[in-house]
This record gives C-alpha cells, structure tokens and sequence, in this order.
C-alpha cells in the first residue's frame, strides 16, 4: 500500500468511528423531528438529517486528525539518520 494512502486511512478511520459515536451520543437523545427554527417546524427528513449530520461529524473529525497528524509529522526525510 503506497505511503500516502496509509497516512489518509489512519487519519479517516478513527475520524469514522469517532464520527459514529458522536452521532450515536447525539441523536440518542435529539430527535430530528422535533427541529424549531425561530419558530418554524422544519420537519425534515430523518435519513436526510442523520447523513448531513454524520458527515459533517465526520468532517469535523477528520480535519482534527489531518491536523493533528500535521503538527505531529517529522520534518526529515525518511532516510536521513540524525
């Protein structure tokens, strides 16, 4: 597996399964249904709102660990001995 794939995956899979447990944790107690908006029942979807939200949960876990990983990378090349 090239080098570069390897660092995406150990950054999105956690992200994932972080992702999936915040969506877990907030809609256990947060029904999609019961959104008011100043007021105005939106009613949406449910399948609609648990996808964006997951996304954007996924999202959000994911740029942290990009970031992270980031901050944390080594600024040698691979082959350089210290």
């Amino acid at each position: 597996m090239p080098r570069t794939a390897r660092q995406w995956i150990t950054v999105l899979w956690p992200a994932f399964l972080a992702a999936s447990a915040l969506e877990l944790v907030v809609f256990a107690g947060f029904d999609p249904q019961d959104v008011n908006l100043f007021g105005l029942s939106l009613e949406p979807e449910r399948a609609a709102v648990y996808s964006i939200t997951f996304l954007l949960f996924w999202l959000i876990c994911a740029a942290a660990g990009v970031v992270t990983r980031t901050m944390s990378a080594d600024d040698r090349p691979s082959g350089d001995e210290p």
